[in-house]
């Protein structure tokens, strides 16, 4: 999810006047760093414990995304 922010405000609600963007990830979404127009994300589907687990999904690697394609995405 992307959010307004215009700088006037030291917090958000995170709810839907403030949602700019939302975007479905794979699951197991562990954490997000963002640096310019890219987007680095880390599953925990990486983990040894779910590793060994039997999931649709495993990511054993940081992804970068491209921020302006996930922002002006359908």
């Amino acid at each position: 999810m992307a959010f307004d922010n215009d700088g006037q405000r030291t917090w958000l609600d995170f709810d839907g006047d403030d949602t700019l963007k939302t975007v479905t990830l794979p699951p197991y979404l562990e954490q997000i760093y963002a640096d310019g127009e890219d987007l680095y994300v880390l599953f925990e589907s990486g983990a040894t414990h779910y590793r060994k687990a039997k999931l649709g999904f495993h990511a054993d690697r940081v992804v970068k995304l491209d921020l302006g394609s996930l922002m002006h995405s359908r």
